[in-house]
């Protein structure tokens, strides 16, 4: 989709939960190949690590600007024409009590909070799992009554492959329990999908 975005009324981003900048980077190189300067890409990620790989690649990569904070603050300092989010997206109940951006809390707030976040005409591109598909959907649909049009641009079906689910026994009792998790014979070394 990106490929094909239409940048001539975009000039200002946020990518959100950045982590290796590359979707914010991808812009900025299309940005250059328009001849445009007009343009400022902000990066944002809670994790200090991401940071530090910014820093660690800054002499080969030339950053516009890095909030390292919650993505809901970052996206609270100014509008934005496009907003660019791949949030922590698969459902764990019980998240919130020992990591509240692990759930999908951050994406919530996002939606709930555009208002705020995005120039009149401005877009938000967010990423999220099927498996969360029950709590996202609502909240999609009310925010279609209220204020925007949503469209689903892609469906892509990609195996569940973080270290930290699939280890832990009860999220995978819990994600196992959910319709829309595909349970394969170990497919290209990956049982769930």
């Amino acid at each position: 989709y990106l490929s094909t975005l239409d940048l001539n009324n975009i000039s200002s981003c946020i990518e959100i939960c950045t982590w290796s900048g590359f979707i914010g980077k991808y812009l900025e190189y299309k940005f250059k190949k328009q001849w445009r300067s007009d343009y400022h890409v902000t990066y944002n990620d809670i994790n200090p690590e991401a940071l530090a790989f910014y820093q660690k690649n800054a002499q080969q990569i030339q950053w516009n600007n890095f909030l390292l904070e919650n993505g809901q603050d970052a996206i609270q300092r100014r509008k934005h024409d496009l907003i660019l989010c791949n949030p922590p997206y698969i459902p764990r109940k019980w998240s919130v009590e020992d990591n509240a951006y692990e759930w999908l809390e951050l994406a919530q707030n996002i939606l709930k909070n555009l208002d705020t976040a995005l120039t009149p005409n401005g877009k938000l591109l967010i990423n999220f799992s099927s498996l969360s598909m029950e709590i996202m959907m609502p909240l999609f649909e009310e925010m279609q009554e209220q204020w925007r049009s949503i469209q689903r641009v892609a469906t892509q079906v990609v195996p569940l492959k973080v270290l930290n689910i699939l280890n832990n026994p009860v999220w995978m009792k819990e994600l196992q329990a959910n319709p829309w998790l595909i349970e394969e014979k170990w497919v290209w070394v990956h049982k769930y999908w």
